[in-house]
């Protein structure tokens, strides 16, 4: 252990363990160090391959095929995004309505319930009290004011055997619709003091007759519309087919011709759709841009989404007003009208 230099310990001076001490550090050392001075040099692992960047758009040959290479950080060609269409509201969708479908929208309205037409109905008589009326026959009809409505009795019908007489009739309710009570009956017996009632039957149905409240005025009213929904559909598309500049072959897709869907709680009218195909001719066009706008189909969407939910109302479902409120209106509505047999009352 020649050359190897000793600590000089105070301790082991003094104890003169002088020489164990230095030969047993330095033992310690030799062995921590000799598996590391023995080991043969670790073998050398080669880096990872990394591909080196292109940085030109020229393409690779593979094959029979030229696969194109993009510049860094570009992204892959494709059509422009085309944006949701903005929601407009209930008058605009109202208005283009009249505009692209004025025959259908003529036989609508927005239905406003506050224009109250069964408070006007009900303005011909004072509560509790009894007015007459007239249909389109003329006839009278006797009606007393309730709450919501006006009520009386139709196709009465009086039968008297001696002593007994019978009464019959329907009962009829005039409020934003017109309900029919089924047939009721009453019996009287004839004593010292006049007729006395001594029987009463009623079937216990009720029917509904014609239509909805649409319009009053101060001498008639009008039972001739209906609350619906409706939706605006597309029955006529155009799918056009386009060669782009790589190659390929597009199809661009329009509307040329709309109908409307009436919906209501007893029926619906719809219309079928048809396609119709039409090539854009031999021009190639870039295919990175969208297709040519669809301004009908985008416009259909939008008043869809804005009537979704929105009641109209349906007018013109009655020809004729179906009550008069004197027999003077009626005389001079029916002198300058004419009525078939079914424009007759509807009850």
């Amino acid at each position: 252990m020649a050359g190897i230099p000793a600590f000089d310990l105070p301790w082991a001076r003094a104890s003169g363990r002088m020489g164990f001490v230095q030969k047993s550090t330095w033992g310690l050392l030799l062995l921590a160090l000799a598996p590391t001075a023995c080991s043969p040099p670790p073998a050398s692992v080669p880096a990872p391959a990394v591909a080196a960047e292109r940085h030109d758009a020229k393409p690779i040959a593979a094959g029979d095929k030229t696969v194109p290479i993009a510049a860094p950080g570009a992204a892959p060609a494709g059509p422009a995004a085309v944006p949701a269409p903005a929601p407009i509201s209930v008058a605009e969708a109202w208005v283009w309505l009249r505009a692209e479908l004025p025959e259908e929208a003529s036989r609508l309205r927005p239905f406003d319930p506050t224009e109250d037409l069964l408070g006007r109905l009900l303005g011909w008589a004072a509560p509790g009290k009894t007015i007459d009326v007239y249909d389109r026959s003329c006839r009278r009809l006797r009606l007393v004011r309730d709450d919501a409505s006006l009520n009386g009795t139709i196709h009465e019908k009086t039968v008297t055997r001696g002593k007994t007489k019978t009464e019959s009739g329907e009962s009829i309710e005039l409020g934003d619709h017109i309900t029919l009570l089924c047939g009721f009956s009453h019996g009287y017996e004839r004593t010292r003091d006049g007729w006395r009632e001594n029987a009463v039957s009623a079937t216990g149905c009720a029917a509904a007759v014609g239509h909805r409240l649409s319009q009053v005025t101060d001498t008639a009213a009008w039972y001739g519309g209906e609350l619906v929904s409706i939706a605006v559909k597309c029955t006529l598309r155009t799918q056009r087919e386009q060669r782009c500049r790589d190659g390929s072959v597009r199809t661009c897709t329009s509307c040329e011709e709309l109908r409307m869907e009436v919906a209501s709680p007893a029926s619906r009218t719809a219309w079928g759709s048809a396609q119709a195909r039409a090539s854009a001719g031999p021009s190639p066009v870039d295919c990175a841009a969208p297709c040519p706008p669809d301004e009908k189909g985008t416009r259909l969407a939008q008043v869809n989404a804005a009537l979704a939910g929105v009641k109209l109302l349906q007018v013109g479902m009655e020809s004729h007003p179906t009550l008069f409120r004197t027999r003077a209106a009626c005389l001079a509505y029916a002198s300058t009208h004419a009525m078939s047999a079914a424009d007759r009352p509807p009850w």
